[in-house]
């Protein structure tokens, strides 16, 4: 009989505040992740890939003394419920209500639309004073994966802009952006050799909007969305 040993070597000094996670990008086995609290190290482990991403996870307070939860994802498939969990010691956490998984519409075909953004929320109606907070995503045959915990001290709420679908593409381009506040951004268009080709203005809701981009000639573009101090670049290819 052999008996192997594996050591995992952790540098903590990467988690700056509670509730900060470390993924399995981060050398991490397979499916393992690991979520900083003030008193204690977890090791996570959830069961295999699930047919939903999580692009964000956060918290805000109402005036009412509320926490509100929102979170968005994408690569939304054949996917079943989020089960709100609930914690005052990071340690035993306690299922608080269940979000259904999106019943996502066709209208961009079945190998595009869900790589679309959706957006979800939650009202915690009585927090106590210490509150942490964690999804847990179930897929329709019952496996699971565990969100980060979000706490007070790392659930500000940003900006989220999607993917480019379908693409590539050779009609109607799309592109969901989440706001956190009505207001204009600016979307420059460049070609494949840096050049700037083309800027487009557009005013945004607060909340989940949607981008058709129309008129592009063919070849891969690069779009940079700028708004105040926030800049991201996503790539499409038009054919």
């Amino acid at each position: 009989m052999t008996i192997q040993f594996k050591c995992l070597c952790i540098n903590f000094n990467i988690l700056k505040k509670p509730g900060d996670s470390i993924m399995n990008d981060s050398g991490l086995p397979k499916n393992w992740f690991i979520n900083y609290t003030p008193t204690a190290v977890i090791l996570n482990y959830g069961s295999g890939p699930l047919p939903v991403s999580l692009v964000s996870f956060s918290r805000k307070k109402t005036a009412n003394d509320q926490n509100v939860l929102q979170w968005i994802t994408t690569d939304e498939k054949d996917f079943d419920r989020f089960d709100v969990q609930r914690s005052v010691d990071v340690k035993s956490f306690e299922t608080m209500g269940v979000v259904s998984g999106q019943k996502v519409s066709n209208e961009m075909g079945n190998d595009h639309v869900e790589q679309a953004l959706h957006a979800y929320t939650f009202t915690d109606n009585a927090p106590g004073a210490s509150n942490y907070y964690r999804l847990k995503m179930v897929d329709l045959d019952g496996t699971f994966k565990y969100s980060r915990i979000i706490s007070i001290e790392n659930s500000e709420e940003h900006a989220v802009v999607g993917s480019f679908y379908p693409n590539p593409s050779s009609g109607n381009v799309f592109m969901d952006v989440f706001a956190v506040e009505s207001s204009r951004w600016t979307l420059t268009i460049f070609d494949a050799g840096g050049k700037s080709i083309g800027v487009e203005a557009h005013d945004l809701q607060k909340g989940m909007n949607k981008i058709n981009l129309n008129g592009l000639s063919p070849g891969m573009k690069l779009v940079r969305f700028d708004h105040g101090s926030f800049s991201e670049v996503r790539k499409m290819i038009r054919e």
